[in-house]
């Protein structure tokens, strides 16, 4: 499977996951993949994510990065830009005049149903969904329980609202979740026991209580041990260094906490492997802060080496 093959396999990718496993760099990194694949793509940072579009070569005015054939378009989508969307299409023209009233709407509406901000933004995603000039669209999500709130707003709203606007809303955004032709899940995590026990917990409900259908699950940031490193027990400092009792000391003890690191690591990968039967492609962790072009493009060839590894398992 090429990665043309596997981003047209769903036209929305919900990227979620424990807040600080890098579910950001994993939607710019899915997204700008998905350009490289010639693609036209929309990343949506849900609830104000400006840092999205940091560090990537993306500028957050124009909103858009070219990558070779294809095209990624920033979106910024906030509750409060929504509700402010429809109150100006059902022409409320003393609101639309009035900004501040307007926020305050938006705030008193946030404030009487928490999941009503989550249903209008999935409506508004479905929407986008609909643009005929778009392959594919990478919504950067809130957190893991935020997210379980976030995509179970549709459901909370069929089983207590009858009729109405908000119900057709529901309906129109469970049809979409659920349809794995139009919408998938990919979950985030590193290799470290809380958020991979959070991802497994978050991959099991999102299955048995909303119906999406979960892609490969990406694990972000993958250390993996250094080469040629040696063991602490039996390694003796080469005499020709001039190193002090000191020093090799320090050099012993930095050794033995990576090989401990990376037996932590390794366990959390063997554990996710035999708890959550879904793939998994894995990310090296980088040593830059943020994505530079270079890092970006290091990242954009570990996924295609992973999607092709897939078809090959």
């Amino acid at each position: 499977m090429d990665l043309t093959d596997f981003f047209r396999s769903s036209k929305v990718v919900v990227v979620a996951g424990k807040g600080g496993v890098g579910k950001t760099t994993v939607s710019v990194v899915l997204s700008a993949a998905a350009a490289e694949a010639g693609l036209r793509c929309l990343l949506v940072a849900i609830a104000g994510r400006a840092e999205t579009s940091e560090g990537v070569g993306i500028d957050p005015d124009i909103g858009r990065i070219v990558r070779e054939g294809g095209h990624v378009e920033v979106m910024q989508l906030t509750p409060a830009m929504v509700i402010q969307e429809q109150v100006a299409k059902r022409r409320a023209e003393e609101v639309g005049r009035q900004i501040e009233r307007r926020e305050e709407l938006a705030r008193l509406l946030r404030s009487w149903s928490p999941g009503l901000s989550s249903l209008l933004l999935l409506a508004k995603i479905r929407k986008l969904s609909e643009r005929t000039d778009l392959d594919l669209i990478v919504v950067d999500a809130p957190a893991t329980g935020n997210a379980s709130l976030f995509l179970r707003a549709p459901t909370a709203t069929l089983e207590t609202i009858e009729s109405g606007e908000l119900r057709s809303q529901a309906e129109l955004a469970q049809a979409m979740l659920t349809d794995p032709s139009r919408c998938q899940i990919t979950l985030v995590t590193l290799a470290a026991e809380s958020p991979v026990n959070e991802l497994i917990e978050t991959a099991y409900e999102l299955e048995d209580e909303i119906g999406v259908k979960l892609g490969p699950v990406v694990v972000n940031a993958v250390e993996g041990a250094p080469e040629g490193l040696p063991d602490p027990e039996t390694w003796q400092a080469p005499a020709d260094l001039g190193l002090s009792s000191q020093e090799v000391a320090s050099l012993v003890e930095a050794v033995a906490f990576t090989r401990a690191r990376h037996r932590l690591e390794e366990r959390e990968l063997s554990r996710l492997r035999e708890e959550l039967p879904l793939p998994r492609i894995e990310l090296p962790l980088m040593p830059s802060v943020g994505l530079d072009d270079e890092a970006l493009q290091t990242l954009v060839d570990r996924l295609r080496d992973g999607v092709a590894a897939l078809t090959a398992r």
